[in-house]
C-alpha cells in the first residue's frame, strides 16, 4: 500500500529516524540481495520496498564503511588505500599529490573520483592545530592552516608529500606479511585493516557521517596511550588517557555531560582591551573573526586588530568602554567571548576487528578492542621468525655436510659417470633433507594457510636436492664448510633469542623506537 511506502521512504530520509535506520541496516542487510533476486533482469518495475531493502541498503551499508573508521588502525578505507599505496611505492621521496592520487587509484582499485582521493591525501598530511596529532604523510607546500580549518590548501598539482618518518615506526614493515589483504578482480589491494603499534584512532580522533550512524572521536595524548599500553603489557595499574591537541595552547577540562571542553586563552591587556591568543579546538580563526564582527555591529566591542601567524591566533580587542569590560568579566571572559567548545565522547563509533559497527563508551574501550589484535600480531611475527631461523640453519648444515661428502669423494659430481637420478638417490640414503622437508620447516608457522608450497617440489623427484647440487664448484671448499657452520650457529643463537623473547617484549621495543616522535612537553600549555 502507498501509506506503508510513504512511511518507508520517510524512515530512510527523515533526520529524526536515525535509530530506525540503524535497526533497518542491522536486520535487513544481505550482501547478496538484489532487486533481480529471481534472476529476471528483464522486469521493468520494482516496488519501493524492494528498491529500498535490496538496492539502496547497499549504498547505506557502504556509506558507513566509507565514513566510519576501524578501531584497529583508525583509518577509513580511502585513507587505508593511500597508506597501502605509499608503502607499496616506498614513498620516501616527495611526490605531487595529484600524481600520488593516480598511483593510488591504480594500485588499490579505487572506483571513485581522484579528487576525493586527493583531499584524503591532503587530510592525512595536514598538521595545523586541530588536524592530526601524528600526520602519516609529510606536507611540503600549502596543505591548509587553522585559519579556515585546512580549506586554504593549494591545488594538488602544486603540493608534494611523502611518508612521515614516524609512519613506518607506527606500522612496522615486519607486519606487512602478516596482514589479511583484500582482492579486487584478482588484484591484491589494501588489507582489511593495518595494525599500528598504538591505536591511532585515539591519537588523531575522527569525524564521519554515514547512514544511521555517525562518529566523533576527540584527539588524545599519544604519550598517555603509550604509558597505558606499557602498563597493560606489564600488568600494572592503568593511567588516565587525557585529551591533547598538538600545538594547542589553551586548556582542557572535563565537561559536565560527557567528554571534555577545550578552552581558549583571553587576558585583560589595558583598561579597555583584551587579548585573545587561543581559540577552542576546532574553532577556525576566520569563523571567529565573523563572530567578532557581529559583536562590533552590536556595539559590544568597538574594534579589534588581528596579528595572527599561520599557527598562532591573536585578536587584540578594544571594548566600547570600561563598564562593558567589567560586565563581561562578571560573566567570565572565556564564556563572554565564546572561547569554550564541547568535545563529547557519547558518539564514538568504529568498526571492531570483525568489521562490526561498535559503540565505544570510553577511550579505554577502544584500546581494549585494539590490544589483543596487536598482541596476536607479535605472536605471529615471532612464529615466522622462528621458522625462518630453523629453516636457514637446516639449509646451512645440509650444505656443509654435502661439501664434506663431495670432498671425500663419497658424492661424485665431477666424474660425470653417475646419472642425476643416482646421485639424488645417494643423497637420500645419506639422510640429507630434501626441499620438501625444508619447506615443511619453513612453513611451520602462523602463516601456514597463506603460503603455498611450490608445485615443483612435489612434482619432480629428481630436483628435490637442487639446492645442494646447484652450488657453484668454487664454493666446495674447507673454508666454506667453516663459514656455513658458523652461520648455522649464528642462526641457532637467533632462534634461542626469539624463543626467550615474549610478544610483550617485542611490543615494548617497538614503543621504544616511537619515543623520539612523541610530543615534547614544551609542545603543550
Amino acid at each position: 500500500g502507498d501509506a506503508t511506502h510513504g512511511d518507508l521512504i520517510d524512515k530512510i530520509f527523515s533526520k529524526e529516524r536515525a535509530d530506525e535506520r540503524r535497526t533497518w541496516i542491522n536486520e535487513t542487510y544481505d550482501e547478496t540481495a538484489s532487486v533481480y533476486g529471481d534472476g529476471d533482469a528483464t522486469q521493468n518495475e520494482v516496488s519501493y520496498r524492494d528498491f529500498i531493502d535490496k538496492e539502496l541498503i547497499h549504498f547505506s551499508h557502504y556509506d558507513n564503511i566509507r565514513s566510519v573508521p576501524s578501531a584497529i588502525d583508525g583509518l577509513k578505507p580511502s585513507q587505508r588505500k593511500v597508506l597501502y599505496a605509499c608503502f607499496k611505492r616506498k614513498l620516501t621521496k616527495e611526490m605531487k599529490v595529484a600524481q600520488l592520487s593516480g598511483y593510488c587509484a591504480e594500485h588499490t582499485a579505487y572506483h571513485h573520483g581522484e579528487t576525493s582521493l586527493q583531499s584524503t591525501i591532503i587530510g592525512m598530511a595536514q598538521d595545523y592545530v586541530g588536524s592530526n596529532n601524528m600526520n602519516l604523510l609529510r606536507p611540503s607546500g600549502q596543505f591548509g592552516t587553522r585559519f579556515v580549518g585546512g580549506a586554504d590548501a593549494a591545488s594538488p598539482r602544486y603540493i608534494y608529500t611523502e611518508l612521515s618518518p614516524v609512519t613506518r615506526i607506527l606500522f612496522p614493515e615486519a607486519d606487512d606479511r602478516l596482514l589479511t589483504y583484500l582482492e579486487d578482480d584478482g588484484q591484491q589491494i589494501e588489507p582489511n585493516f593495518f595494525c599500528p603499534i598504538i591505536p591511532l584512532l585515539l591519537v588523531n580522533g575522527t569525524r564521519g557521517i554515514g547512514t544511521g550512524w555517525s562518529t566523533a572521536i576527540p584527539h588524545h595524548d599519544p604519550r598517555d596511550i603509550v604509558d597505558y599500553l606499557r602498563a597493560k603489557l606489564d600488568g600494572n595499574s592503568l593511567p588516565a588517557i587525557n585529551p591533547f591537541v598538538r600545538g594547542f595552547t589553551g586548556t582542557f577540562k572535563e565537561s559536565k555531560t560527557s567528554g571534555y571542553q577545550s578552552i581558549g586563552r583571553v587576558s585583560e591587556k589595558k583598561k579597555k582591551r583584551v587579548l585573545i591568543e587561543e581559540l577552542p579546538v576546532g574553532t577556525w580563526t576566520d569563523k571567529y573573526k565573523s563572530y567578532l564582527l557581529k559583536l562590533r555591529e552590536k556595539g559590544t566591542i568597538s574594534n579589534f586588530i588581528e596579528g595572527h601567524t599561520t599557527t598562532k591566533v591573536s585578536f587584540d580587542v578594544e571594548m566600547t568602554n570600561e563598564e562593558s569590560l567589567q560586565e563581561l568579566e562578571k560573566k567570565g571572559l572565556e564564556k563572554a567571548f565564546k572561547l569554550t567548545s564541547n568535545h563529547a565522547i557519547s558518539n564514538m563509533h568504529a568498526f571492531d576487528h570483525h568489521g562490526k559497527m561498535t559503540k565505544f563508551d570510553r577511550p579505554e574501550d577502544i584500546i581494549e578492542e585494539f590490544f589483543p589484535v596487536r598482541l596476536q600480531l607479535y605472536e605471529d611475527r615471532m612464529s615466522l621468525l622462528k621458522s625462518e631461523a630453523m629453516y636457514h640453519a637446516l639449509v646451512m648444515r645440509n650444505k656443509a655436510r654435502f661439501i664434506e661428502k663431495v670432498m671425500s669423494r663419497e658424492v661424485d659430481l665431477v666424474g660425470g659417470s653417475i646419472s642425476k637420478a643416482a646421485t639424488v638417490a645417494k643423497l637420500a640414503t645419506f639422510g640429507f633433507d630434501d626441499e620438501l622437508k625444508l619447506y615443511e620447516v619453513r612453513n611451520d608457522n602462523a602463516l601456514r594457510h597463506k603460503m603455498k608450497i611450490p608445485a615443483k617440489v612435489e612434482r619432480d623427484k629428481d630436483s628435490r636436492f637442487d639446492y645442494l647440487l646447484s652450488m657453484p664448484l668454487m664454493s666446495l671448499t674447507e673454508e666454506r664448510i667453516n663459514d656455513l657452520r658458523k652461520d648455522a650457529e649464528e642462526k641457532d643463537r637467533e632462534l634461542k633469542n626469539i624463543q626467550e623473547t615474549s610478544a610483550e617484549q617485542l611490543w615494548h621495543r617497538d614503543l621504544d623506537k616511537l619515543s623520539p616522535y612523541l610530543p615534547k612537553s614544551e609542545d603543550q600549555q
